[in-house]
C-alpha cells in the first residue's frame, strides 16, 4: 500500500498545562488523556504517538533568526529553514514528499479553514525557497478539482463520470468475443465469468468509496465564497475540508495533504466556542494589545480551543480509519500530524512544541505511546539550553522523509532535513523493525 502524509496546523501556541497527557511518558492510556487538551481522543490512544520536548529549528527568541516568532514558527515548522522577506528559504516536507511519492510529482494539496494571521505568516507550505504554495480555502473546488466537475461542458462531465464509473465497459467488447471463443471450454467461460463479477464488485465498492455520499456533497455546492473564514461556517466548512481531504487520501488523487486552521496569529475569533476575542489576544492573555489589560479566564479558553483542535484531529482519524487499505486501513498506511508554531503562546515559546502524530506509516512509527525527546524533565524550561540542542523538530522531518520512502539524490535515505538542527532520524520513534 502506499504511504500517505497528512499534516494538520494549529496556530497560536497551546495551555502547555493542560495540553499533555497525565503522568510520566511511556504507554499512552484513556486515563492519561483525561481533563487534558487531548481528551477528544480518549477511545484512539492505540494508533497515537505524542511526542514532547522538541524546540523548533531555527530557534525562536531571535536566537538564530531576528524576526517575529509567529512567523518565524509557521514559516520554518515544515522547512526547518530561517526565512527571508517573509518566506521560507527552503521546500516544506509535505511538498518535498509529494514530488517523490504522489503520482505525477503532483504537488502537495494545501487548504486553509481560514487565512487571517499576520502578513509573514500566511504560509506554512512551500514549493521551494521562497515559493509558498497556494492556499485552497473553499472545499468544494478541491473536490471539483480532483473529481473532474470543474469542466465546463455537461457532456464532457457525464463522459466522465461514466468513464469513471466502470473501466471494464471499455473492454467489455473484447471479453466478449473472448467468451464467445470456440476454443473456450465451459469451466473457463466460468471462471471468466466470475473474474468479471469480482472485478464489477470492486469497481462498485471503489465507485462508492471515491464519492461524497449525496448529503456531504450537496453540502459542498452550497459553501458560500463570502463567508469562507467566517465565525458563522468555520465549524461546518472545517468538517468539509477534512471531508475532502481524507477522500482525496484514500482515493489515490494524492499522497500528500496539508490542513491549516488559520495562520500565524491567527486572528479570527472563535464565536463557535462561545468566545468573543479574537485566538492570538487570547493566547497573550490579554483584552487588547493597545491597553495589555489581562484576560481572566483566557488559558482555559484556550484550553478550549485544544479541545476543539484535538476533535478535528480525531475526525480526520476517524475518516481514514473508516477506509479500507491492502493491509489494515488508510490511517494504519499514513502518519497524521498536528503541528503548531509555538508551544506557549504568550511567551512565544518555541520549546516543547507540541506534537501529536496517528497512524504508523505501514509500521515504521510507534504507536500508543507518550515520549519526551528531551533530556530535560521540563522541556519548557529556561534552565539548561545545551539539553534543548538534543531534540530539534527538524530531526521529525527527516524521519517522515524515510517514513514516506524519500530517496536523497545518491539512492541512500534522507539525512537531514531543513537547513538547521542535527542530522539524522528519532530512533526514539520508530517502530522496533520498520517497514
Amino acid at each position: 500500500a502506499p504511504r500517505r502524509l497528512m499534516i494538520m496546523f494549529q496556530a497560536c501556541g497551546v495551555d502547555v498545562i493542560r495540553f499533555w497527557p497525565k503522568g510520566s511518558p511511556g504507554k499512552l492510556s484513556n486515563e492519561a488523556l483525561a481533563g487534558t487538551g487531548l481528551v477528544p481522543l480518549q477511545g484512539a490512544t492505540e494508533k497515537l504517538l505524542v511526542m514532547r520536548g522538541m524546540h523548533g529549528s531555527p530557534r525562536g527568541h531571535k536566537r538564530d533568526v531576528g524576526t517575529n516568532d509567529h512567523c518565524l514558527g509557521t514559516n520554518s515548522r515544515l522547512t526547518a529553514t530561517r526565512m527571508t522577506a517573509g518566506l521560507a528559504e527552503g521546500i516544506s516536507v509535505d511538498q518535498f514528499v509529494a514530488k517523490q511519492i504522489n503520482p505525477d510529482k503532483r504537488p502537495a494539496i494545501v487548504s486553509g479553514v481560514s487565512r487571517g494571521g499576520q502578513r509573514d505568516s500566511l504560509h506554512i507550505s512551500f514549493n521551494g525557497p521562497r515559493q509558498p504554495a497556494s492556499v485552497a480555502t473553499n472545499p468544494w473546488k478541491i473536490y471539483e478539482d480532483f473529481m473532474g466537475l470543474a469542466v465546463a461542458d455537461p457532456a464532457v462531465v457525464a463522459r466522465i463520470t461514466q468513464r469513471r464509473e466502470s473501466v471494464l465497459d471499455v473492454v467489455r467488447s473484447q471479453f466478449q468475443t473472448l467468451q464467445a471463443s470456440p476454443k473456450l471450454g465451459q469451466k473457463d467461460r466460468e471462471k471468466l465469468d466470475l473474474h468479471f463479477t469480482g472485478i464489477r464488485d470492486v469497481e462498485n465498492k471503489v465507485a462508492a468509496s471515491c464519492r461524497l455520499d449525496s448529503e456531504p456533497e450537496a453540502a459542498l455546492k452550497a459553501v458560500n465564497p463570502q463567508l469562507l473564514g467566517s465565525a458563522s461556517t468555520y465549524e461546518a466548512y472545517s468538517k468539509l475540508h477534512i471531508d475532502v481531504l481524507t477522500l482525496a487520501l484514500a482515493c489515490g488523487h494524492t499522497n500528500v495533504a496539508t490542513l491549516m486552521f488559520g495562520s500565524g496569529a491567527h486572528t479570527h475569533t472563535l464565536s463557535f466556542l462561545k468566545q468573543t476575542l479574537e485566538h492570538h489576544l487570547i493566547s497573550h492573555r490579554v483584552v487588547s494589545f493597545t491597553s495589555g489589560s489581562p484576560l481572566v479566564g483566557a488559558d482555559l479558553m484556550l484550553h478550549e480551543i485544544d479541545k476543539w483542535h484535538a476533535k478535528q484531529f480525531r475526525y480526520i482519524m476517524d475518516r481514514l480509519n473508516a477506509y479500507a487499505d491492502v493491509d489494515g486501513t488508510i490511517l494504519d498506511n499514513s502518519a497524521v500530524l498536528w503541528v503548531n508554531e509555538l508551544s506557549e503562546g504568550k511567551a512565544h515559546h518555541y520549546r516543547d512544541l507540541p506534537f501529536v502524530m496517528a497512524g504508523s506509516a505501514g509500521g515504521y512509527f510507534k504507536q500508543g505511546e507518550f515520549l519526551n525527546l528531551s533530556k530535560l524533565a521540563n522541556p519548557l524550561s529556561l534552565g539548561n539550553r545545551d539539553a534543548e540542542e538534543t531534540a530539534p523538530h527538524n530531526k521529525l522531518l527527516t524521519t517522515l522523509c524515510n517514513a514516506m520512502g524519500c530517496k536523497a539524490p545518491n539512492g541512500g535515505p534522507i539525512t537531514n532535513f531543513g537547513t538547521f538542527g542535527l542530522p539524522g532520524e528519532y530512533e526514539e520513534i520508530k517502530a522496533s523493525r520498520p517497514v
